[in-house]
């Protein structure tokens, strides 16, 4: 694969800020953002409007590959060079749920990567993740956390 198409929803700032700040990491495979509303998008990957969905990550490999959700945020992680093993963490099953939680959490400076990542078991890596999820929305007046389905 040589390019990841990052989908985002120009009307979600949060969604804007994630993509500024996965912009500026170092990338194995390069990042190509665009807005999911964009008239350029259904036409550059026909049949997506059915993959995409309001505040929501859809990552799209050259190959056609397509991804959505958390499993977007995890593909998108994998392609930095710094967050491949946080990826590789966020992927399993009990964890995938909170990768946008992680990515919202690392794209506001509230958790460094070294910390994420030196958690040992998921169970604990989970707790981290929702608790410092809890503490970010109270600190900048963010709305509920949107309810995940449990693996």
């Amino acid at each position: 694969m040589n390019t990841l198409h990052v989908l985002h929803d120009a009307d979600y700032p949060d969604g804007l800020r994630m993509n500024e700040w996965l912009a500026r990491q170092e990338a194995i495979v390069p990042l190509r953002f665009l807005p999911r509303q964009a008239p350029e998008t259904t036409c550059r990957f026909p049949g997506i409007a059915a993959h995409l969905t309001p505040r929501e990550l859809t990552v799209v490999g050259d190959d056609g590959q397509v991804w959505t959700g958390p499993s977007a945020t995890v593909v998108c992680l994998f392609a930095l060079e710094e967050y491949r093993e946080l990826a590789e963490r966020l992927a399993l099953p009990a964890l995938l749920p909170l990768a946008q939680t992680a990515l919202d959490l690392l794209s506001r400076e509230i958790m460094d990567l070294s910390y994420l990542i030196r958690q040992g078991t998921p169970a604990e890596l989970e707790e981290l993740l929702r608790l410092n999820a809890d503490a970010a929305r109270k600190r900048f007046h963010l709305p509920p956390a949107l309810p995940t389905a449990r693996a």
